[in-house]
């Protein structure tokens, strides 16, 4: 929504210019505006994974993100959104699902 866009802005490309938190950073900053996050499963995203850069480069990216990430957020905070995402049924449920699409 233009709302939220309005009010938390866009992923922050200064502490995360290669990525590697930026979607992370910006549920944490639209969670302290007051938003919540929801799960739209009528939609599925592909991500075609360890495309965009080369295994050293992606590994050295990826460590500054979640230094980044944890500096600005907080290490527990980001402990206990895994935590609270790794055990949501609703989530472990499309999980499952999702993993037969890849069973062959």
């Amino acid at each position: 929504k233009s709302e939220l866009l309005n009010t938390v802005g866009y992923f922050d490309e200064n502490s995360f210019p290669r990525g590697y938190g930026e979607e992370n950073d910006y549920c944490f900053r639209a969670a302290d505006a007051g938003y919540s996050m929801v799960v739209a499963t009528n939609t599925y995203i592909y991500h075609s994974k360890s495309k965009s850069y080369k295994n050293k480069d992606r590994i050295r990216y990826r460590n500054a993100g979640a230094t980044r990430l944890a500096e600005l957020r907080g290490r527990e905070r980001i402990t206990r959104a895994i935590l609270t995402v790794n055990a949501n049924p609703d989530l472990k449920r499309i999980r499952a699902k999702a993993m037969k699409l890849y069973e062959k």
